[in-house]
């Protein structure tokens, strides 16, 4: 099994829940200050919070033992909990430090005759929980979205 990915026990790799999509975002905290007569001038106060999101599409009948349908319902069970997210987790990942899942929202179509979606598209939300980066974190990083 090739690990694309894990956050905590949950592994994203092709035979369970691969991901299509991952996107990236860092704001700045920027905020005018007021002067009489002339412009506002902008004050810097940092970076704003971190976020990572995932889309995947999962087809739960089409697995052994259904294990996708077994990861989504860790990952419901695991939102608010911070562990540690590994890229590239298949052979000498690299640790992207701590991140807090957020959310994950899921949308089933073509509805099994359990009720359960044969088709079920999930998206997750991540937000940074670590320390001040590791410089090696943060070239790997930049490198997934580079």
């Amino acid at each position: 099994m090739h690990v694309l990915m894990a956050w905590g026990d949950v592994r994203f790799s092709i035979s369970t829940l691969a991901y299509d999509e991952l996107s990236r975002s860092l704001a700045a905290r920027v905020s005018p200050q007021a002067i009489v007569g002339a412009r506002p001038t902008l004050h810097h106060m940092g970076l704003e919070q971190e976020t990572l999101g995932l889309s995947a599409t999962l087809f739960p009948y089409h697995l052994p033992n259904n294990r996708g349908l077994s990861q989504l319902h860790v990952l419901r069970a695991s939102v608010g909990t911070s562990e540690l997210l590994i890229a590239g987790a298949g052979g000498m990942g690299t640790a992207l430090d701590h991140w807090v899942l957020k959310s994950v929202g899921d949308t089933q179509t073509e509805i099994h005759p359990n009720g359960t979606g044969q088709k079920i598209a999930v998206t997750l939300e991540l937000l940074y929980d670590g320390r001040a980066r590791s410089p090696a974190a943060r070239v790997a990083l930049a490198g997934l979205f580079g």
